[in-house]
């Protein structure tokens, strides 16, 4: 028998390539038919309500190692650069996010901690002292801080930041050494920071904005004016009607006329909100209304001024000195020391409350205002540095943020007097001036004997703050002691 190996070995070959096909085949099938088997047994299980109930997350589990890490910036979702803004922002969105009384009833326990957490850490970030001492040595330096001790001779001068090793320092509902969570949040949000109206006293930061004529919301629009908010005109447009109209901010009302011969310098008293505007603009008219019952809500704390940068060549040059456009008013400054700050936020200052905002945010409140929390740094914030002054004054405040009026106080007499204060309630410095009612200033009066003799004073809301400083200037100043 012949055999054809030839043609044998052909079989083979094509038998084999078949099984290696099939093989293939079956290899590639196996865990398609286990991706199809799984997914199908997901979507069986993920339409089921129970295994949905069981599956959906709470709100406060998420980011559970966010609000217990024990670094403060963490807890806020920022880095170590962030800025004030940026802290303040951070907490008003976590602590609206996890108030107790914005979540569910099961959700409550685990929420009303991660508030406290926030809070803590913003109280802490800030304070621009807790926040030094926070950055470098941590919270046992913090904790050594509310001692009245300094940390680095508690032995906290080495590592600080993300915990600083741990230690005791915290707060809670109640609050320690007078915190409340609950409380602060209550004066951030209930003056209408969350959207409501701003209050402005002494005692807090915000002012009052509900009820201006003419809708403050946005301030720019009405009849003829359009998407844009304001109407560009060249400098020479409108000459004639320019001249013959009367001032729109003229001597004797709440905006004061200002311009080259007469600005703010670094020997003005008051810290100034400055429009600049044009006669001719309709936009300027249109918001004279708005900026009077500004001024009028914001007095105590800032003077406001109006330029107009077309009265004459000297003024219009005195405006785009400072960068003002003169296509584009009104334009809105602060003044501080003589230096104009132009508000150039990527945009207009579309209300009154933009306006505001932007005269605290270049507020110096840290210059102006030493924070005391504890007896024992009276002496380096406050004794020391006011020797060649006529002395020291201290608030000590149930409040959680310097308010603006006293910023301004201590502006007004900042040759006369060093400020401090104490906020938050602070127990031991309430106790220690036998504080019996908050608001209360106490001024430390420097005698010729090198003693110090103490004025008290229980501040009511309607109180001229600044007629009482002028008081302890005319009986205790070098003209009062020459006398003596």
């Amino acid at each position: 028998m012949n055999i054809d190996f030839a043609s044998t070995t052909h079989q083979r070959n094509v038998n084999t390539k078949k099984s290696r096909r099939r093989l293939n085949i079956r290899s590639m099938m196996s865990p398609l038919l286990v991706f199809l088997l799984f997914l199908t047994l997901t979507i069986c299980f993920s339409a089921s309500p129970a295994y949905a109930a069981r599956r959906k997350p709470s709100r406060t589990s998420s980011s559970k190692n966010q609000f217990e890490s024990g670094d403060y910036y963490k807890v806020l979702g920022l880095s170590r650069s962030a800025k004030a803004k940026d802290i303040k922002k951070a907490y008003r969105k976590l602590a609206l996010q996890y108030h107790p009384d914005k979540v569910k009833e099961e959700d409550k326990e685990a929420s009303e901690k991660i508030f406290v957490n926030v809070s803590e850490a913003y109280a802490v970030l800030s304070d621009d002292e807790k926040k030094k001492i926070y950055d470098k040595y941590g919270k046992q330096g913090l904790e050594a801080h509310e001692r009245g001790q300094n940390p680095e001779d508690a032995g906290f001068g080495f590592g600080g930041g993300a915990g600083g090793g741990g230690g005791n320092f915290h707060f809670n509902r109640q609050g320690h050494a007078g915190f409340d969570a609950f409380k602060m949040f209550e004066q951030m949000f209930s003056a209408g920071g969350g959207g409501g109206e701003f209050k402005m006293n002494f005692d807090g930061s915000n002012a009052n904005f509900g009820g201006f004529p003419g809708g403050f919301e946005n301030m720019f629009t009405g009849a003829g004016m359009g998407g844009q908010g304001r109407r560009r005109h060249g400098a020479g447009h409108h000459q004639q009607r320019q001249r013959q109209a009367p001032e729109l901010f003229p001597k004797g009302g709440s905006i004061a006329p200002l311009g080259k011969a007469k600005f703010p310098d670094s020997k003005s008293k008051f810290l100034w909100t400055v429009i600049f505007y044009a006669n001719d603009s309709e936009s300027c008219a249109q918001i004279k209304p708005q900026l009077e019952s500004f001024a009028e809500k914001v007095k105590g704390s800032y003077k406001v001024g109006a330029v107009n940068c077309k009265r004459s060549q000297q003024d219009l040059n005195f405006c785009q000195k400072h960068g003002v456009d003169i296509d584009e008013l009104p334009s809105f400054g602060f003044v501080v020391d003589g230096k104009v700050k132009m508000y150039e936020d990527n945009g207009y200052v579309t209300s009154m409350k933009d306006l505001y905002n932007f005269a605290v945010e270049n507020t110096p409140f840290d210059k102006l205002v030493h924070m005391v929390n504890h007896p024992n740094f009276m002496d380096d914030k406050l004794y020391k540095p006011s020797k060649k002054k006529l002395g020291s004054i201290l608030l000590l405040s149930d409040k959680y943020e310097t308010s603006p009026k006293y910023a301004a106080l201590a502006y007004q007499f900042r040759d006369q007097f060093v400020f401090g204060e104490s906020r938050g309630k602070t127990l031991t410095m309430g106790q220690h001036f036998h504080v019996k009612k908050y608001p209360t200033l106490i001024a430390f009066i420097n005698k010729s004997n090198g003693g110090v003799e103490t004025v008290t004073l229980e501040v009511k809301s309607s109180q001229d703050l600044g007629q009482w400083v002028s008081g302890l200037v005319s009986k205790y100043g070098p003209k009062s002691r020459s006398r003596r």
